[in-house]
C-alpha cells in the first residue's frame, strides 16, 4: 500500500471523530442515568 500524506490526515480526522463519538455516548449515557435515578 502506498503511504499518501493524506492518509494521515485522515487518519487523524477518524481519530478525533472516534473521541468525539465517545464522548458523546458517554455524555447521553450520563445524561439517561441522571433523568432515570433523580
Amino acid at each position: 500500500m502506498v503511504n499518501d500524506p493524506d492518509d494521515d490526515a485522515v487518519e487523524r480526522a477518524a481519530k478525533r471523530v472516534g473521541r468525539a463519538l465517545g464522548a458523546l455516548a458517554v455524555a447521553a449515557l450520563a445524561v439517561y442515568l441522571a433523568i432515570t435515578y433523580l
